[in-house]
């Protein structure tokens, strides 16, 4: 962590001029804030309803698609931070308590929830609790203490629900008990009226009412793909349902008319064609799309030193950036 402190401190001082004129420039744009700049030209893109917000992150293995998910929630956590008071938690209890998170305890706290579908069951709590921490370092002012820091992250982490479908039968069930805790406690909040915070502004110094929307980040949505065309194929007709796939997006549908909650989720991009059905539906389902891909060697987002670059549509845009003990660096 000592390196990790060190690294931060650096960059803080050389970020502090380039915030102030963000800041100023956006100071009277109500709009959701991720805390990564390519992110947030991608929901600027397109006019939304704030509660239908669904954006898609595709791209090939190795592109940074989980790494981004687990940055915007470390975002969306300090940003909707309300101090409440709790204890600092030693490491090896992050990932118990995240894992002993039931989805009915969503009212008791005003802070808003992020919910993650791991999916590919391949989420590491270690990964996920460093991340939080380096953006609550990242972003704490200088004379804050140790136990200052550590009772925050403790806190972010408490915010975190983890969900483990084994396939979509699973996550249908895992959506529902979610919509079913949810209908007790609704809020229709506008995510933009708490979310006013851009990527430069200074995530601790905005405070949140106690009502924010709920962010979801899947990990991702087509990790059963393989399975759902093997089901759906024993219909001639490829309606027999057997997948579950069509009631995930029903599920995600009626959360989102009921209740304030954004969605982000990865999606791999395959050779081979998905299942039709599933792509028909997802393609009216989505809001906003961003394409990762690793930087191609010789080009001018390689020679600058990015590793990454994000592909948008609409209009065209490629945006190189780079994954660092920091953050995403663009």
């Amino acid at each position: 962590w000592k390196e990790l402190e060190i690294f931060l401190c650096q960059q803080k001082s050389q970020e502090n001029t380039a915030q102030h004129h963000a800041a100023a420039e956006n100071n009277n744009q109500q709009r959701l804030g991720t805390g990564i700049s390519f992110m947030d030209h991608v929901l600027r893109s397109k006019t939304t309803n704030d509660k239908q917000i669904f954006c898609e992150i595709s791209g090939k293995t190795g592109c940074g698609k989980t790494i981004l998910l687990l940055h915007l929630a470390a975002s969306y956590l300090l940003t909707t931070d309300v101090g409440d008071n709790i204890d600092a938690t030693t490491e090896p209890e992050y990932e118990a308590q995240m894992r002993s998170q039931q989805f009915g305890d969503f009212g008791t706290s005003g802070a808003p929830k992020v919910v993650i579908f791991d999916t590919e069951l391949d989420l590491h709590i270690e990964r996920l609790a460093f991340i939080v921490r380096s953006c609550v370092l990242r972003h704490a002012n200088m004379n804050d203490s140790s136990c200052q820091i550590e009772d925050t992250v403790a806190r972010l982490l408490g915010r975190i629900h983890i969900a483990r479908p084994y396939d979509n039968l699973g996550l249908v069930a895992n959506l529902e008990s979610l919509r079913h805790a949810l209908d007790g406690t609704s809020s229709r909040s506008s995510f933009a009226h708490y979310s006013d915070i851009s990527s430069a502004a200074h995530a601790h110094t905005k405070k949140f009412k106690p009502v924010a929307p709920l962010m979801l980040l899947f990990d991702s949505l087509n990790a059963f793909e393989f399975r759902d065309r093997m089901l759906e194929e024993l219909d001639a007709s490829r309606r027999s349902g057997l997948s579950g796939s069509m009631d995930v997006l029903r599920q995600l549908q009626r959360l989102q008319s009921n209740h304030s909650v954004v969605v982000f989720a990865t999606r791999h991009l395959r050779k081979a064609p998905g299942n039709k059905i599933n792509n028909t539906l997802w393609g009216k389902f989505v809001t906003h799309r961003v394409c990762l891909d690793r930087s191609k060697p010789g080009t001018s987002e390689a020679n600058a030193g990015f590793d990454f670059v994000a592909l948008l549509h609409n209009p065209e845009t490629v945006i190189p950036f780079s994954i660092t003990l920091g953050g995403i660096v663009c």
